[in-house]
C-alpha cells in the first residue's frame, strides 16, 4: 500500500488537525507547490566575483545574487552562508540562507526566505522532512521541507534540503498575528531564555522583557510554577513539543540540548510557543530514555511540577500511539528516498537508498524501545 501523504497515516482526528497545519484545506497555497511530495527542484545561484570574495571573508554577511529555477529568475536576492558544525565555506558545499525580500521585496514561490541545507549530518536527506511532518501532525508549527539540486556559478553542489524560512508567511500560516517577537538562540552565549537571544522579527518589547518574564516564571517555586508558567507559556503545546522532541530522538533541539529551536511570543494569546528546528539527526539512538534529563530551562521547569510530569506522561502515550507507527514512517522514508534517487547520479542514488535503509532500521529500533518503556511498570501515565 502506498501513501500519498503523511496524513494518510493518522487517525481521523489527528489527520484533520494535521491537514490544517499542512495548509491543504481549501486548496494549495502559493508556496504549497514548492513542498509537494517528491519534488526535487533545480536551483542555480549566481554570485558576482566581488561578492564571492565577500562570502569567503565574511560568510555570515549577505551579498547580492541571482536565483534561477526553470524559467523563474529572481535578481537581487540576498544570500549568506549558514550552519554550525555543518558549516562549509563557499568553495566547498556550503549551506545558504536566501532572503528574497531583503533587497527588493521579491518572493520565491510565495516565500520571502528559504534555507538550503547541505545536510552533511544527515546523509539520508530526509530527517528534517520527517521531523517537520511529525511535529505538524501533532499540531505544532514547523517549517515545510522539500529538496533541491543546487548549482553555484555553474558548479554543481549536489542535493540539498530546502526549508521554509521563519518569516512572516510562516507565522501567518500558524498564528492570527505575525507581529510578535520571534527569537532564536545565540550560539555559544547561554542559548536559553535566561541568556541572550536574537530577535529575528516582531514589534514587541525590544529589551527582552517578555523573555525575562518566561525565565522568571520558570524559576518560581514548584507549588505555583505551573500556574505562573501558564500565564506566559502555551503549556499544552509545550508539553507536546517536549514529547515530540523526545520520541523522535531530537537530541539537538531545545529540550535536550538548548540548540536548534525558535520561540514565538504570540500577541493574540500573550503566550510563548516553541518551534522545532535543525531536525537533521533524528532517531539517532534507539534507547534514549523516554524521561530523559532536560537541558532546557523551561523543559526542566515544567517537568519539576506534578502537573507537568502528569501531562507529559499522558501526552507521550497518546503521541506514541498516534504518530509513531513503524510501517507508515518507513514507507514515507522509502517514498522520499526513491524520489530523490531518481534525480541523482547512480552513485549518489545508491548512497541515498543505503542511508534510507539505515534510518528505517533506526526508526524500527526506536519504536520498539519506546513501546517497551511505555509498557513497563515504571512508566505510569496517570489518570
Amino acid at each position: 500500500m502506498r501513501f500519498n501523504s503523511f496524513a494518510a497515516l493518522l487517525p481521523a482526528r489527528a489527520r484533520w488537525g494535521g491537514l490544517l497545519c499542512l495548509g491543504l484545506i481549501g486548496g494549495v497555497s502559493a508556496s504549497g507547490e514548492l513542498f509537494r511530495d517528491g519534488a526535487v527542484w533545480r536551483i542555480r545561484l549566481e554570485v558576482a566575483s566581488e561578492d564571492m570574495k565577500s562570502l569567503r571573508s565574511n560568510p555570515r554577511e549577505y551579498v547580492h545574487a541571482t536565483l534561477r529555477e526553470g524559467t523563474n529568475v529572481l535578481r537581487e536576492v540576498a544570500v549568506r552562508l549558514k550552519g554550525g558544525s555543518s558549516f562549509r565555506n563557499v568553495d566547498d558545499k556550503p549551506s545558504f540562507t536566501v532572503d528574497c525580500d531583503r533587497f527588493n521585496g521579491g518572493r520565491f514561490h510565495g516565500l520571502s526566505k528559504i534555507y538550503l541545507n547541505n545536510s552533511l549530518e544527515d546523509p539520508s536527506y530526509v530527517n528534517e522532512k520527517l521531523g517537520s511532518e511529525l511535529f505538524r501532525a501533532a499540531g505544532l508549527p514547523a517549517p515545510r521541507v522539500s529538496h533541491a539540486v543546487v548549482e553555484l556559478n555553474g558548479r554543481r553542489l549536489g542535493l540539498y534540503v530546502m526549508k521554509e524560512g521563519f518569516a512572516e508567511e510562516f507565522l501567518a500560516r500558524h498564528f492570527q498575528r505575525t507581529d510578535g517577537n520571534l527569537y532564536e538562540p545565540q550560539a555559544g552565549v547561554a542559548p536559553d531564555v535566561t541568556g541572550l537571544m536574537t530577535r529575528n522579527s516582531g514589534d514587541g518589547p525590544g529589551d527582552h522583557l517578555d523573555l525575562r518574564r518566561l525565565a522568571e516564571a520558570s524559576a518560581q517555586e514548584a507549588a505555583i510554577r505551573w500556574k505562573t508558567l501558564g500565564e506566559i507559556l502555551d503549556v499544552d503545546r509545550f508539553v507536546t513539543f517536549m514529547t515530540m522532541e523526545v520520541l523522535s530522538g531530537h537530541r539537538d533541539g531545545y529540550c535536550l540540548a538548548r540548540n536548534n529551536y525558535r520561540i514565538y511570543h504570540d500577541p493574540a494569546s500573550g503566550k510563548f510557543i516553541f518551534l522545532p528546528d535543525g531536525m537533521d539527526q533524528l532517531f539517532g539512538r534507539a534507547d534514549f530514555p523516554v524521561e530523559p534529563h532536560m537541558a532546557g530551562v523551561v523543559a526542566k521547569a515544567v517537568l519539576e511540577t506534578e502537573e507537568g510530569r502528569r501531562a507529559y506522561r499522558q501526552r507521550v502515550s497518546v503521541a506514541f500511539t498516534n504518530y509513531f507507527k513503524v510501517e507508515g514512517l518507513v514507507q514515507r522514508v522509502r517514498v522520499w528516498s526513491d524520489a530523490l534517487a531518481s534525480n541523482l547520479t547512480r552513485a549518489e542514488a545508491r548512497t541515498i537508498r543505503r542511508e534510507a535503509d539505515d534510518l528505517s532500521e533506526r526508526i524500527r529500533q526506536r519504536i520498539l524501545f519506546v513501546g517497551r518503556e511505555l509498557g513497563g511498570p515504571t512508566f505510569k501515565p496517570g489518570p
